[in-house]
């Protein structure tokens, strides 16, 4: 019985090393369809240190993310010295996205670092988007300071005019000041509007 007891034993032991496994294998990983194919990326996806923002960049989870525009959900904020070995590590001149296309960059992403770690922010979630009417919202860029900021689609945002929190207090570096200067005119037939209670950026048709 003791011979047959441990075989049991060993064997039950062994079934639960392998679903423990297969568990792990199952967890939803951004990186799982290109693990092969960029391993010494892969090693460092949770490690993306920073000491500023400017040393953080938006990239794409996946080769196809752009085909559906980038959004949080297919974004990734990373450390500018990774960036490179990470796009390249995921080889998609070998991928055929449906349709085929290039990421168009988004202004509500942004990267920053907070907690000397790379953290990605979606501006449009933020309370400074809130509104009821259009009246309630404007434009301006996404970067720091409006004085010389880019106004053009991959860098304008909407906001509300009288938020207490601002574009500013996510990605303005400690202890940055700001020109008090006009802001960049929007691109011709852009405007604020209110949309499902959040400010958003319209363009007119072309």
């Amino acid at each position: 019985m003791t011979g047959r007891w441990q075989a049991v034993t060993r064997l039950a032991f062994a079934s639960a090393l392998l679903l423990s496994a297969c568990a792990e294998d199952s967890v939803d990983d951004p990186l799982a369809e290109n693990r092969d194919a960029a391993p010494d990326v892969q090693s460092h996806v949770s490690r993306y240190p920073c000491k500023a923002s400017s040393d953080c960049v938006v990239v794409p989870q996946n080769c196809c993310a752009s085909c559906s525009g980038l959004v949080a959900s297919n974004a990734l904020a990373m450390s500018r010295s990774w960036a490179g070995a990470y796009l390249h590590g995921l080889h998609c001149e070998a991928f055929e996205c449906d349709p085929r296309c290039t990421f168009p960059p988004s202004p509500h992403l942004v990267a920053t670092c907070a907690n000397e770690e790379c953290e990605l922010v979606d501006l449009s979630a933020r309370p400074f988007t809130e509104c009821r009417t259009a009246s309630d919202c404007r434009l301006r860029t996404n970067a720091c300071c409006e004085c010389g900021g880019a106004t053009g689609r991959e860098s304008l945002v909407a906001v509300a005019r009288d938020s207490e929190q601002s574009v500013a207090d996510w990605v303005c570096e400690p202890n940055a000041t700001c020109d008090s200067c006009a802001a960049e005119p929007p691109p011709d037939g852009a405007r604020a509007e209110c949309i499902a209670e959040r400010c958003r950026v319209a363009y007119a048709p072309n």
